[in-house]
């Protein structure tokens, strides 16, 4: 189905469902009986059919799965289902799903959704981060999870007060619409502790900051907080890590509810602690408040959920080839791997992503090289100094091993000279075969040692 024809069935199921509703009456948790208010406004409906750049991106606490009464899962799937499957998001960032409820969710949705996330206990113990993406629009091609935390690499850890454990998913996908890539980050803080809130807002700040450059970023999640310059974690993310709320820059929105309503009558104007947050520059035509209750009045969850349609920006950093003098052959990450620690090679030039290097300056002339495939830098390995040192793609550290100095030669030619060594990126033995290694070597000045940056 093409963008637009989804764009139709998700419009037309939502106003069926929405004429429904306007007829539905329910009970407040006081036993009175009480006509449902009117449902917020759709992405659809502010903001026209979707062009097909155009990214919907919803944030969702799904509340995890009990068999208690009233608004146990077995009561809310229904309405979870009915409201997923009328919006069809691209992208999910959802918060406290348990793995059999998760996995309800990707049977209801159909084969083509899928998720990524594991239990913040690790494995599938305990709530998700998980992360649903429509697996016809978007490719994952790298995931990883951290905790909130002193040790964020420990699973399970929480070391600062926190009522309980808090985690980060995050995945790079490959837009298979536009062809761009983008990081998906989605996370859940503390209900319990202002400060643990604002020690995670530092953490994912830092974090995001260590990702690959010039790839866009949304960040979805239960802040736990409102979106108020005075609350520290709004102010780090947003002043600080320079992201965009996407609700105060859409050119159109819904009205305003609190986004946890706790299965009471929804609060107008209250405060809206579930966010989607994006790179600076992007784009959004419309955000709206999800109210959504099936015909008996059942709310999917004790949450709302919120969505945005956004158009990210595009990278602005130089992406080249790196091509050798000697040999006329270029720069490769051998196979295409995207794992840390792959060899750096050469190969003769064929256009593929894993030929071509992102170019950023990060400190006093020195830049990092990011491969577009894996969107790794080029590193060496272990921080070697010697000869023969291992040339390597690795995940961004922000170190000097992954620093490098683009130092002219002659006629447009230039040494790769590393920051921490003061070596250069050398072809072994000045080879010419399809697989030879790039290594590190004192200079020598010549043709082996030598490279062309091509667009």
């Amino acid at each position: 189905m093409t963008r637009t024809g989804q764009a139709a069935s998700r419009l037309a199921c939502f106003r069926s469902v929405a004429v429904a509703l306007a007829a539905a009456v329910f009970f407040t948790s006081g036993g009175l009986l009480a006509a449902a208010p009117a449902a917020a406004a759709t992405l659809d409906e502010l903001a026209g059919p979707p062009a097909a750049a155009d990214l919907d991106v919803m944030t969702f606490n799904l509340r995890y799965a009990s068999s208690s009464s009233p608004n146990s899962w077995a009561q809310r799937r229904p309405a979870m289902r009915e409201l997923l499957t009328a919006e069809q998001p691209d992208l999910i960032g959802t918060q406290e799903g348990l793995a059999g409820q998760l996995a309800n969710i990707e049977q209801d949705l159909g084969g083509r959704y899928d998720f990524i996330g594991v239990g913040r206990e690790g494995g599938a113990r305990g709530e998700y981060m998980a992360i649903f993406y429509d697996n016809t629009r978007l490719q994952p091609l790298e995931q990883h999870h951290f905790w909130l935390s002193d040790t964020p690499e420990v699973v399970g850890s929480n070391t600062w007060g926190g009522g309980s454990i808090r985690m980060v998913t995050w995945v790079r996908f490959r837009d298979l619409v536009t062809g761009g890539q983008l990081y998906a980050v989605n996370t859940h803080l503390d209900n319990a502790s202002a400060s643990a809130r604002e020690r995670a807002a530092q953490l994912i700040r830092a974090r995001l900051a260590a990702l690959a450059p010039g790839l866009p970023i949304v960040l979805t999640g239960d802040f736990n907080s409102g979106p108020w310059a005075s609350n520290p974690v709004y102010d780090v993310l947003v002043r600080q890590a320079g992201l965009v709320d996407t609700w105060t820059a859409a050119a159109a929105t819904g009205p305003v509810y609190g986004t946890y309503h706790n299965y009471q009558p929804l609060v107008a104007g209250g405060a809206r602690i579930d966010w989607i947050l994006a790179t600076r520059g992007v784009t959004v035509s419309a955000a709206a408040i999800n109210t959504y209750r099936s015909g008996s009045g059942q709310f999917p969850s004790d949450h709302l959920p919120v969505q945005a349609r956004l158009r990210l920006p595009v990278a602005t950093t130089s992406e080249v080839t790196l091509v050798n003098r000697a040999t006329g052959k270029c720069l490769d990450v051998y196979a295409s791997s995207l794992v840390d620690g792959a060899d750096a090679g050469l190969w003769t030039c064929n256009g593929g992503a894993n030929q071509r290097w992102r170019i950023d300056e990060v400190a006093g002339g020195s830049y990092r090289l990011i491969n577009l495939a894996s969107a790794k830098a080029l590193d060496v390995n272990g921080c070697g100094t010697a000869d023969g040192a291992k040339i390597q793609q690795w995940s961004w550290l922000n170190n000097a091993c992954q620093r490098w100095s683009l130092i002219d030669t002659q006629g447009g030619w230039m040494r790769l000279e590393n920051a921490n060594s003061g070596k250069v990126a050398d072809v072994a033995d000045c080879g010419t075969t399809d697989g030879t290694t790039v290594r590190l070597w004192t200079w020598l000045n010549n043709d082996c040692q030598q490279w062309q940056a091509r667009s």
